[in-house]
């Protein structure tokens, strides 16, 4: 079974999950998404596709190792089936998204 992390910070509304983590600083952003996708998804994270085929890892990690302000910048992307915004003040939201039929 993967390792449930991030558990506690899990929520279900309407048959849609959510999952919201505010960053250790000494962390890579990046290892913390896709370790917070595989959590949520319910796989370790090298059953995940790699990162940089959806997103640079290094443009991520560089979001968030700024310096931050009252509005800091964000990106949002599809990855591994979630819908994904990361925050330069260190914020990650993961939605899990239905499938597509």
């Amino acid at each position: 079974m993967v390792e449930q992390k991030y558990n506690e910070k899990v929520r279900t509304e309407q048959q849609q999950t959510t999952l919201t983590i505010e960053r250790d600083s000494s962390e890579r952003m990046s290892t913390v998404l896709i370790e917070a996708v595989a959590s949520i998804r319910d796989v370790t994270a090298t059953e995940l596709d790699p990162l940089y085929g959806t997103v640079d890892p290094d443009a991520i990690d560089a979001l968030c190792d700024g310096p931050n302000t009252e509005n800091p910048l964000e990106i949002s992307f599809q990855y591994e089936g979630c819908g994904v915004s990361v925050s330069g003040n260190g914020r990650i939201e993961l939605v899990e998204l239905e499938p597509d039929f």
